[in-house]
């Protein structure tokens, strides 16, 4: 099951390997940055060496590491939230830093890092992801799990191929470059992270005014000369797009959200770029890849259904192959303080299902009776599933294509001649089995009444077809 990304987008800063110094424009306005830099250097002070971690304004966003210390100053890298720097001198307003991965040495606002957290810190060393070609024609650019896992998948734009991805502990970044003359060519960045503070927002559409002013506010801060702009996917989503053209290079940030999700995608001038302002078509290109974005929820894995039973929809036989087209399902859980949480006036959200909350009743069994027709059903202390009147809500958790075995076993709870139920289940041959899946019309094999089991190797061991009385 997939979701598409077309719910949100943020703006985010992205490394470009050298944006100029600021235009006489700005540092006119500014105090004299020489003054500033002597003001600065006159009392920086020895330190022993320590960490600090960066702390964007974004969690999605970075943090310039600069050639001295002015935000006027030419830029040397970005970080992400999280990269650990070791500080080499203190400054009124800016720390001087060593990425001890790298080398690089320069200059960082003081605002943008925090005392390292050793202990989390530990586990979060930047760890290199498979970039891998799916059978969509996209690329799988890892997994994040910080509030539900997901994976996030992307169609390259023409020419360009993924440089880099890496994750830490609560964020995704991509890197991509054109495959010829990268130098030359833009360069475009990714980067997604959860902020519990946004947890709410199912897409950037929802938000009012105000928190579109906060946001725009976290671009502004650290660059006054933006300029913000909105404007949407070809799917509807709202961008915010924050675009400098003052200086002699250009970049722009668009910016979204997906349930809680920043996501932000950064374009910029090549390195050896001729010209560099960005053109209406490379902008268009960045409105294609967020247009065509996708989240896909972990558990989507053909290796999550070993050893397993579940609810299947088998259809479309290719005898050819001797293979069926396998949608697995699974229940929609609810914790316990999520169910008590459940009032009338309120919404009922269980996966992609969602009901406004007219009637509420608690039943002596313990379901949970809602609007005259939903149940939650315990199942256990603290995990509670949904039925509409007497079936069990189920979602597509994986697609898949499956060999039917030649010593597959076949049980079968169902006449299918008339659909009744049997006394006694029926033991089929795989070959009966075979022509049940080839049949057209009748009572067939459907999500609502067949369970397979499958083997260690997520192939069909076992197929029962149960009785359903809406089948």
């Amino acid at each position: 099951m997939k979701r598409r990304l077309i719910s949100l987008l943020t703006a985010l800063l992205m490394a470009v390997t050298v944006l100029a110094a600021a235009s006489a424009e700005q540092a006119a306005e500014a105090l004299d940055p020489i003054t500033d830099i002597r003001n600065e250097f006159a009392a920086a002070k020895n330190v022993e060496d320590y960490m600090v971690e960066v702390r964007p304004t974004r969690v999605s966003g970075w943090a310039a590491m600069r050639w001295a210390p002015s935000k006027a100053a030419p830029l040397l890298a970005t970080y992400p939230a999280r990269q650990a720097l070791k500080v080499l001198k203190e400054l009124p307003n800016w720390l001087q830093v060593e990425n001890t991965e790298t080398g690089d040495v320069g200059f960082i606002d003081r605002n943008y890092v925090q005392p390292l957290d050793q202990a989390a810190q530990a586990g979060a060393a930047m760890t290199d992801v498979a970039v891998l070609q799916t059978k969509s024609g996209k690329v799988s650019l890892g997994t994040i799990d910080i509030n539900g896992a997901f994976t996030l998948q992307c169609g390259l734009p023409a020419g360009y191929r993924v440089a880099e991805a890496k994750i830490n502990r609560e964020r995704l970044t991509a890197a991509f470059t054109a495959e010829e003359n990268p130098e030359q060519n833009p360069v475009m960045q990714l980067s997604v992270a959860y902020d519990k503070d946004y947890a709410w927002v199912d897409r950037m559409n929802d938000l009012e005014d105000d928190a579109y002013a906060v946001l725009e506010k976290t671009f502004t801060d650290v660059d006054p000369t933006v300029e913000i702009t909105y404007g949407d996917t070809g799917l509807g989503t709202r961008l915010l797009i924050a675009r400098q053209t003052e200086g002699d290079t250009d970049y722009i940030n668009f910016l979204s959200i997906y349930k809680g999700y920043f996501v932000e995608f950064v374009m910029a001038p090549g390195s050896e770029a001729a010209d560099k302002h960005l053109t209406d078509e490379q902008l268009s290109k960045c409105i294609d890849f967020l247009t065509d974005l996708d989240f896909v929820p972990v558990g989507q894995s053909e290796s999550d259904v070993a050893d397993k039973t579940f609810v299947t929809n088998l259809s479309g036989y290719d005898p050819e192959t001797r293979t069926v087209h396998a949608v697995v399902m699974r229940p929609v859980i609810l914790t316990k303080a999520e169910v008590d949480a459940l009032k009338v006036g309120g919404t009922l959200t269980a996966g992609e299902y969602t009901a406004e909350i007219q009637s509420l009743e608690v039943i002596d069994n313990g379901e949970i009776e809602i609007n005259g027709s939903d149940y939650l059903t315990p199942y256990g202390p603290d995990e509670y599933h949904l039925f509409f009147y007497e079936r069990e809500y189920l979602e597509p958790m994986v697609e898949m294509d499956l060999k039917v075995p030649e010593n597959l076993r076949v049980l079968d709870e169902v006449d299918p001649e008339s659909g009744e139920l049997l006394e006694e289940p029926a033991e089929r041959t795989v070959d009966e089995f075979v022509e049940m899946l080839s049949a057209e019309g009748g009572v067939g094999f459907a999500s609502e009444n067949v369970y397979v089991t499958f083997d260690a190797d997520s192939e069909m061991a076992q197929v029962q077809r149960f009785y359903n009385p809406y089948q």
